[in-house]
């Protein structure tokens, strides 16, 4: 429990620094212009992402799966579709236990 707290503690410190770091961009070049380059960003990572699944699905059926198992017993099946034409994925976790909540 106490790990539990000490990582949300850490969660909590690290996005007040995002925030702050974000805050001093805004006041030394603008709204409009971090937004600009905060949506050119989220572009770029779009795009990587997407070539990088057609990759996958070209040394692939086009179909990844993964199985694994928690330390409680509980069950994690993925099904991973790519689709090569618009880079895109569909997740499927048909199969894998109830959600546990501690």
């Amino acid at each position: 429990m106490d790990g539990n707290l000490a990582d949300l503690r850490a969660l909590v410190a690290a996005n007040q620094k995002g925030i702050h770091l974000v805050q001093e961009l805004i006041s030394c070049y603008g709204l409009e212009v971090v937004q600009a380059y905060m949506a050119h960003i989220q572009h770029h990572a779009e795009v990587a992402v997407r070539n990088l699944l057609r990759d996958v699905s070209m040394t692939t059926d086009g179909v990844l799966r993964a199985s694994d198992q928690m330390d409680d017993g509980s069950v994690i099946n993925l099904r991973v579709e790519i689709d090569l034409k618009e880079g895109s994925a569909t997740f499927d976790f048909e199969g894998t236990s109830p959600m546990v909540i501690w």
